[in-house]
């Protein structure tokens, strides 16, 4: 999902019917994408407007798209490190899909993300990483309240996610290892799949966490891939978003697709050797499949030549039933597909048609694309450029900058160092020079100064950044990040690697840490007690800290420390009694504890309590001659409540509205139960206690 902005549209208008790529669902008519295709002679595609683009003139960019594909090539994906999160939040609990299932989905060695981009890099790219153990808590929920406020979303998720990794760093995850991150929600918020490309991360909520092709459509946007639209030849004004069938940057459905030349081309997947550029006259060329894997590696597998009237590259290519592209429909596998950028958008792709054998594709300037022949691993294909002059040199074509760190640097905690970074604007000398601002991504562990930190550079000039580079926390093998901005193509972002030695006598501050029992139940309008941990992770040259305590504000519960404020020296713990009263509200209700008092800024941490009372004393016995497991177990005090909730083995089993209850469908083998309860209104009960029973026999005759 990205926020939709101006919907734009190649037109074409046909002289007989064709077969043309368009979205799923019930095709065009005369336009079966699922169509047999047949070799009909002297079949034109005529596009006589030109390929017309209606946009906003508020926002259609004037500059014509970038010719050749250099701007295509965007950072390749190499080797990526993967933080998968699950979240809850105080009112919405439910997760569909566990640990286990996330890593299949991700990390298997077939039918998930990181094969998809094994395949598609022939074997250049790397997904790896983990999915983290726990659930955790957050307060702030995705916003989508207010249509008028497009940037809200981003807002609340960013918020979300920063939590989550404040909460993960104290639990002592090191957050700083991963450099992209998965986030999967409840069902009932308002993102069902979501992929940032600004801050490398993706969320997902429900269901959507077991679909592979949303994890891999949404994992491109975070790797600076846009959608896989198509025109619509029935309306010459709107385009199909998605409508690029072939690519799984289009719809995201089973079965999972490959992706598309300009795509491949995009990450660096198909090398400048793979792709031909038409130059000449009438002459045919011999391209392999661009499905994996090449047959000829080095040998082309697109051409590509540029439409002079709307300064477009055009790029074609052909598909294969191989590895993902398996899932393809048939017609892509007899025709050739025929791929352009546009002006307005040129971070998408747009697939302008499939040409089969014998139909000829014509272009706003008379040049001519006809299939010859294909077979399952070639295809024949002539262009003829009627009338064609040489293509203009005078072309402004932006390219994206190259910001060059220094590799291996070392460092004595809380010392400075200075380094060179070299800047250089790699657009052609038909380009005006461009202002750029460098600054340090940032982080709790470095601080940065550069001089200068703004510079104008002319196409082609290169120059030199001194960075101060100061350490404030953290010892080992750490990172930083440099951000240029200014360019055209975005901001370009360089990581580079420092290893900070500890200093022998010097204070080296690190985040306290907070610990106490997240989940507690509370009778209403009562007072719960429990232990809070603190701890001062500051290293053995640092002054004692003076931590507060406090509990976000709430009117749900109050909160008492004692004591409130404690002195803690270096490596030193001590445990605060917190009492919790209920003031209002009922279900599980959230609070957040917050320590105050540290250089490195105040440390929170969550917790829930629940006004139900679990039930208690839970019994089970299995009986062999039928064979059940009967559960028995004593009402919660507090009332009312409505049902309760059975769980064998952590999956919910029955509802019964009584204090016992049968389990007929039993296997052999040992099984854990236990039981929650829930009110007319919906909130429920921490778990109770389990209780273990080992059936012995799963036949009989009572059932």
């Amino acid at each position: 999902m990205q926020i939709r902005q101006h919907i734009l549209a190649a037109g074409l208008l046909l002289s007989s019917p064709v077969t043309f790529s368009s979205s799923y669902g019930p095709a065009p008519q005369a336009l079966g994408h699922y169509g047999s295709l047949t070799a009909s002679p002297a079949l034109v595609l005529r596009t006589p407007h030109g390929f017309k683009m209606l946009a906003d003139p508020d926002t259609a960019s004037s500059n014509v798209a970038p010719k050749g594909t250099a701007q295509l090539k965007a950072a390749a994906v190499s080797t990526e490190n993967i933080l998968a999160v699950r979240l809850q939040f105080p009112d919405l609990t439910a997760q569909s899909c566990g640990t286990s299932e996330l890593e299949t989905t991700l990390f298997a060695e077939s039918n998930s993300l990181s094969s998809y981009f094994k395949e598609m890099s022939r074997g250049t790219a790397t997904i790896q990483g983990k999915v983290h153990p726990e659930v955790i808590q957050v307060t702030t929920k995705p916003d989508c309240s207010n249509p008028n406020d497009p940037q809200l979303l981003w807002r609340s998720v960013s918020t979300m996610a920063n939590e989550a990794k404040n909460l993960l760093n104290s639990r002592g995850v090191n957050v700083s290892a991963y450099n992209k991150f998965l986030y999967y929600l409840p069902a009932g918020v308002c993102v069902t799949g979501y992929g940032d490309g600004t801050l490398k991360q993706g969320y997902f909520s429900g269901d959507w966490c077991k679909s592979l092709p949303v994890t891999v459509h949404e994992f491109g946007h975070m790797i600076g891939l846009n959608h896989a639209s198509s025109a619509d030849v029935q309306y010459p004004t709107m385009s199909q978003e998605y409508g690029d069938a072939s690519d799984v940057m289009g719809y995201s459905n089973y079965p999972l697709k490959g992706m598309n030349a300009i795509n491949k081309i995009r990450l660096g997947y198909v090398s400048d050797a793979e792709i031909v550029t038409v130059t000449a006259d009438g002459q045919s060329h011999t391209i392999s499949t661009v499905s994996p894997p090449l047959l000829d590696a080095g040998k082309p597998v697109v051409l590509r030549f540029e439409d002079l009237q709307t300064a477009y590259p055009i790029f074609l290519s052909f598909r294969r039933p191989s590895g993902f592209d398996s899932g393809l429909a048939p017609s892509f596998f007899s025709t050739l597909s025929v791929h352009s950028l546009n002006r307005y958008s040129p971070s998408k792709s747009w697939l302008i048609a499939n040409v089969a054998v014998g139909q000829q594709l014509e272009t706003p300037n008379g040049s001519k694309i006809i299939l010859e022949s294909i077979t399952a691993d070639r295809a024949v294909v002539k262009v003829t450029r009627d009338g064609v002059q040489p293509p203009p040199t005078n072309v402004c074509v932006r390219s994206a900058p190259s910001l060059t760190l220094p590799a291996n640097l070392n460092l004595t905690a809380g010392d400075s160092q200075e380094v060179d970074l070299q800047v250089r604007n790699t657009d052609n000398a038909y380009c005006e020079a461009t202002s750029f601002t460098v600054a340090l991504k940032a982080t709790s562990q470095f601080f940065g100064e550069f001089t200068p930190a703004s510079l104008s550079l002319e196409a082609g000039e290169s120059r030199v950044v001194k960075l101060r580079l100061t350490h404030l926390s953290g010892t080992g093998s750490l990172s930083y990040a440099v951000a240029l901005s200014g360019h055209p193509s975005g901001t370009k972002e360089t990581t580079a690697s420092v290893t900070v030695a500890a200093a022998v006598d010097q204070c080296l501050r690190n985040a306290p840490v907070l610990s106490f029992t997240s989940a507690l139940s509370i009778t209403k309008f009562s007072t719960k007690e429990l232990n809070v941990t603190v701890s001062n992770k500051d290293n053995s040259y640092c002054p004692e800290t003076t931590f507060t305590l406090g509990l976000s504000p709430t009117t749900q519960l109050s909160s008492q420390f004692a004591p409130e404020s404690l002195s803690l020296a270096p490596g030193e713990s001590q445990t605060v009694r917190l009492a919790l009263r209920h003031l209002s509200g009922t279900g599980s209700l959230g609070y957040v504890v917050e320590l105050s008092g540290h250089p490195l800024g105040v440390k929170t941490r969550s917790g829930t309590v629940n006004t139900l009372t679990p039930a208690s004393n839970v019994r089970g016995k299995f009986y062999s001659a039928c064979p059940y497991v009967y559960l028995a177990w004593d009402l919660p005090v507090s009332a009312p409540w409505s049902y309760f909730r059975i769980y064998r083995n952590g999956v919910r089993i029955g509802s019964p509205k009584v204090k016992y209850y049968r389990d007929l469908r039993v296997t052999t083998g040992l099984h854990s139960y236990y039981v929650k309860v829930t009110d007319s209104s919906g909130n429920t009960s921490l778990r109770s206690s389990k209780v273990s029973v080992n059936v012995t026999s799963s036949t009989g005759s009572c059932r």
